[in-house]
């Protein structure tokens, strides 16, 4: 099991129920414990905060990190489209293969003078 517990390094937490999630078989303990903080983050500001809808652009800056690449999935799930920006050409082909369809090496280019 892992939890949504905000700022915890313990290794065993009491929390409500309701924040429990199951970690499936195939997912180590250490990725499961930080999907709930990531997978929250994301839903809340993106698409509970900011509204995101099908046909609108998301700009990710950070694809390649833990909250962009998750960023990416869910904006391109709804039908969004989805720019990003990371610092190597490794981590801009991981977005793209996450989804994004621009993306831009913020340490060599200007992403406000591209299209997006």
């Amino acid at each position: 099991m892992c939890a949504l517990v905000g700022g915890s390094y313990a290794e065993q937490v009491a929390v409500p129920q309701g924040q429990v999630l199951p970690v499936p078989d195939t997912v180590p303990i250490t990725a499961a414990a930080a999907f709930p903080e990531a997978a929250c983050t994301v839903w809340v500001n993106i698409f509970e905060l900011a509204g995101l809808a099908e046909g609108e652009t998301l700009l990710v800056h950070g694809g390649a990190s833990g909250i962009g690449t998750l960023a990416i999935q869910l904006a391109k799930a709804s039908g969004a489209r989805v720019s990003c920006t990371a610092g190597s050409a490794g981590k801009l082909a991981r977005c793209r293969e996450l989804g994004a369809d621009v993306t831009v090496n913020y340490r060599t280019e200007d992403f406000v003078q591209l299209p997006h």
